[in-house]
């Protein structure tokens, strides 16, 4: 029986073509998928990007123009403490100080450590920082240490380009040119402390360090502190300042005057000599204070620098009692004024 050899293969023929039109009906719906795919994911790029360039446009330039300016606090100046003639009893002197950005730094920890390798800081001034840290608003400059040497300061500014987030910045720090001579009197300033902080207004301190403690500087705290401003800055993507855009100017404190002599003061403390005592001078026409000597005293630049525990334990246990303000709150006896 013979075999039809070119029906099947016209038949083979047939299957295959058959076979490739499924194939490219296959590839074709595939395809189709794909690129309703593709559309998709381009439509959903392009809406986004539509949402961000045009519908959110504001939202993200004031976003990116925060991450490039900073408002940074320029304190005020302390007004001066001055006696009857003029003469400075508490006066403010430059001073420079190292402070941190934290939101500048990726790691703090790692930033101190490295930080402490060139200058000598402290547990007490890490503590402080931590203190001041809490209080301060984002991005605001905090101090690690202040008072630093001209050698610190040489040091410092030679390896800043190492670190992100650290300013090197110029202040006015307290002094007292006549030390113990006016302390208990003039009193001091020092570091302000969360008790400080909750007595005075938050907006007008902020950027402020130091708080009268004692005498004349806190009972006319308010007088002598003055007003502090801002200034606008653009820093760079590393935190570096690259322009200063806008500057106020602080409301500089008062000046307060005296009484007092200083000529009178320093008589009285002459006259004590070794003897523990108070003196006070006054004018008998107008009850003006000339002298008012609590002896021994103490040297209140100490408290403004920061006073090391033992510098004051050693204080506190004197048994002259030098932080004792014998003419204010001393209970003494009267004894008659005239002696027959």
């Amino acid at each position: 029986m013979g075999v039809d050899r070119g029906g099947i293969t016209g038949m083979k023929r047939q299957e295959t073509l058959a076979d490739h039109r499924q194939d490219l009906r296959r590839y074709s719906l595939r395809a189709l998928v794909a690129s309703v795919a593709v559309m998709a994911v381009l439509m959903l790029l392009f809406a986004r990007l539509y949402f961000l360039q045009v519908v959110d446009h504001e939202h993200y330039a004031t976003a990116s123009r925060s991450n490039r300016l900073r408002l940074e606090v320029l304190p005020p100046v302390r007004g001066a403490i001055v006696d009857r003639h003029g003469e400075l009893l508490a006066v403010n002197v430059p001073a420079f100080s190292l402070s941190l950005v934290p939101e500048e730094v990726d790691d703090l920890d790692e930033l101190i450590a490295s930080l402490g390798g060139l200058i000598d800081i402290s547990d007490a001034d890490i503590e402080r920082f931590s203190q001041q840290r809490g209080r301060s608003q984002p991005f605001d400059a905090v101090v690690l240490r202040g008072h630093l040497s001209e050698e610190e300061l040489a040091v410092l500014a030679v390896n800043s380009h190492r670190f992100q987030g650290i300013r090197l910045d110029a202040e006015s720090v307290r002094s007292y040119p006549y030390g113990p001579l006016l302390a208990h009197l003039v009193g001091y300033v020092g570091r302000m402390s969360e008790k400080d902080l909750k007595q005075v207004n938050a907006d007008r301190y902020r950027g402020t360090r130091f708080y009268g403690k004692s005498g004349i500087e806190l009972v006319y705290e308010s007088q002598l502190h003055g007003d502090n401003s801002f200034r606008i800055v653009e820093r760079n993507a590393r935190g570096r300042e690259v322009r200063e855009l806008q500057r106020g100017t602080p409301g500089a404190g008062e000046l307060i005057q005296l009484t007092i002599d200083v000529g009178f003061q320093r008589a009285a403390v002459v006259a004590l000599g070794d003897q523990a005592g108070a003196i006070v001078a006054m004018k008998p026409d107008n009850g003006a204070i000339l002298a008012l000597v609590s002896w021994p005293a103490f040297d209140p630049n100490l408290f403004v620098r920061g006073i090391g525990n033992d510098a004051y334990q050693g204080l506190l246990h004197d048994p002259l009692r030098p932080l004792f303000n014998r003419a204010t709150r001393g209970q003494y006896p009267p004894g008659s004024t005239l002696k027959p």
